[in-house]
């Protein structure tokens, strides 16, 4: 009898032990996808937020690149001299959240959002995009199915500004559709390979660490006929 006892009470702590096991393994780490990125997330906005607190760690400096003596600087190591706090593969990734937070932000007529990833410039143009379609009670939807990996293709110092080109292949439908949903222009249901290139630019060793979109240049490829994003390069 008492070994039958000790045998159900073994039982009875090894089930109660599994069950605090798999609750613990359970819990989700990290961000989840209810958690939206936000714009001063993504290259350290400082605008409308408090200057007085401490850089982000995603923008603290990093080391000078270690060159090999005779070696030809490229663009981004000569950035990177004046402005040790670049890191071109983090860039990138940043540059890629910016790149779908604009098409979405665009599509949605996100004003708010906008300001804080534009230039005053852009943010005139993108405006009044936005207001032309409002006026014609049109709305866009834009569906982004995949990002590739982006590349640096230029970058350029002129005084303290620095700008940086990169260029984005991405898979995405377009369309704008009146107020019952009915397609004016574009399909939404046309998947096309748009390829872009876009100017990022901000001020080397001011106070504000962000990037802000500058241009958009089309490439081969863009075969939409709502524009997801207005082309601004001259």
């Amino acid at each position: 009898m008492r070994a039958m006892f000790e045998i159900v009470l073994w039982a009875t702590l090894a089930v109660i032990v599994c069950v605090v096991f798999f609750s613990v393994m359970g819990q989700q780490v990290g961000r989840g996808p209810d958690e939206d990125a936000k714009p001063e997330d993504i290259f350290g906005t400082t605008k409308d937020m408090d200057t007085d607190r401490p850089a982000k760690a995603s923008m603290a400096a990093a080391p000078v690149l270690s060159l090999v003596e005779g070696a030809e600087l490229t663009g981004a190591d000569k950035l990177k001299q004046r402005d040790p706090s670049f890191d071109p593969r983090q860039f990138l990734d940043q540059a890629t959240t910016a790149y779908s937070m604009v098409l979405e932000s665009f599509a949605s007529g996100d004003r708010d959002t906008l300001a804080m990833l534009l230039t005053p410039r852009m943010q005139e143009i993108y405006g009044g995009a936005i207001t032309d379609r409002d006026a014609q009670d049109l709305t866009q939807v834009t569906d982004v199915l995949r990002v590739g990996k982006p590349s640096i293709e230029d970058v350029r110092i002129a005084g303290k500004t620095s700008e940086v080109d990169v260029k984005f292949s991405a898979e995405l439908s377009s369309a704008l559709v009146d107020r019952v949903g009915q397609p004016v222009q574009g399909d939404p249901d046309l998947v096309a390979k748009v390829n872009e290139v876009w100017t990022f630019e901000r001020k080397i060793g001011a106070d504000d660490p962000a990037w802000y979109l500058a241009d958009v240049a089309p490439e081969t490829g863009d075969e939409l006929e709502a524009d997801p994003a207005p082309d601004t390069k001259s």
